[in-house]
């Protein structure tokens, strides 16, 4: 089914936003809801507006460091040219000098070099991120004919609160395994060879859109870990509450709501497709969601930046659209715990 928008608008994403420009050719043609869903007045589908204030975010921001640690790390790239990256400002005929005044790297090595590696180079791991994480996000598309399931609300993370006795680290804590004493929530359809992803078991939020092909049930943590089995899934927030069920045809803020434990953000607004990233693929044309590294990026100074409540745990360490933010927020002992300086950079903030 196609569903038509008629307005061209720049998108814009939660839980870390960017923005991405939708041509006026597209934006006044038909789209596909379950590429693209909810409304155009969505926050999803809404552009930031003319009169937001922005401030530099630094992300991935040049480090300085020493002169001695500087020439260590050259000394090792200088060894390894094929791991090389062009220094960002380098030119040619660029001098040695010119090369350490922009904080890198220059060998004019190896000699001679068919490959034409860089003679000023980054110092690998200094800029940009040194790892990538993946918090899968499930996408279900259902209908009449799928077999119905039960849902068991039985979800958590770390340690498996189970009597069970294979629960291990190599099965993922028992996160597949069925509690005994785990209570059916509801029955719904779902494919019958629709898994979860368990290499990579994290927070697993599953959007379902079920056979009205509107209504989307939302949860997470999610686990199904054969086919034809129970759908294992915390209900009702973890921590954050949030409406299970929305409208894929809704627009205006609620639709930034969703499964996400700690933002309280959609578990599917915002989400990046596998096709939307194959070298052939259209450019995306709606708003997409972005996660930082806690630790260094989110505020965790003592100022709050919203009102603790009931709902938000005393969490308060974030901005709207965002409902919450994380349960190690002020955990000194969390390696997560938030520890970034900048009280615009939190869960909700919008990147342009």
């Amino acid at each position: 089914m196609l569903w038509c928008q008629h307005r061209l608008l720049l998108g814009v994403t939660c839980m870390f936003m960017t923005t991405s420009v939708v041509s006026p050719s597209l934006a006044a043609s038909c789209r596909d809801k379950t590429l693209w869903p909810f409304a155009s007045d969505s926050i999803w589908n809404t552009p930031i507006g003319s009169k937001a204030a922005f401030v530099p975010a630094n992300i991935y921001a040049k480090k300085s460091i020493s002169i001695s640690k500087l020439n260590d790390i050259c000394a090792n790239e200088t060894a390894h040219p094929s791991t090389r990256h062009l220094c960002p400002g380098a030119h040619g005929g660029i001098t040695p000098s010119q090369c350490h005044d922009l904080g890198c790297c220059f060998s004019p090595s190896p000699e001679p070099d068919p490959h034409g590696y860089p003679w000023c180079f980054t110092p690998t791991r200094t800029y940009g991120p040194s790892g990538f994480h993946n918090d899968a996000e499930y996408w279900v598309i259902t209908s009449e004919d799928d077999p119905l399931v039960e849902w068991v609300d039985q979800g958590w993370w770390g340690t498996a609160p189970s009597p069970l006795t294979n629960c291990s680290q190599a099965n993922c804590n028992c996160h597949c395994d069925r509690l005994p004493d785990a209570p059916v929530q509801d029955h719904i359809r779902v494919p019958y060879a629709w898994t979860t992803d368990q290499e990579h078991p994290n927070n697993g939020a599953a959007s379902f859109l079920l056979p009205d092909n509107v209504t989307v049930l939302q949860m997470q943590p999610t686990y199904r870990c054969t086919p034809g089995s129970a759908v294992l899934s915390k209900r009702g927030g973890c921590p954050q509450p949030y409406p299970e069920y929305v409208s894929i045809l809704d627009g205006g803020p609620n639709t930034s709501l969703g499964a996400h434990g700690g933002s309280g953000l959609s578990g599917f607004g915002g989400m990046i497709r596998t096709a939307e990233i194959l070298p052939h693929g259209p450019p995306i044309q709606h708003a997409i969601k972005l996660q930082l590294y806690a630790h260094e990026y989110y505020f965790g100074g003592p100022r709050k930046l919203n009102p603790p409540t009931s709902s938000n745990g005393g969490r308060t360490q974030y901005v709207w659209p965002a409902t919450g933010s994380d349960g190690y927020t002020w955990n000194d002992a969390s390696p997560l715990r938030y520890n970034g300086t900048n009280p615009y950079l939190a869960p909700g903030a919008l990147l342009a």
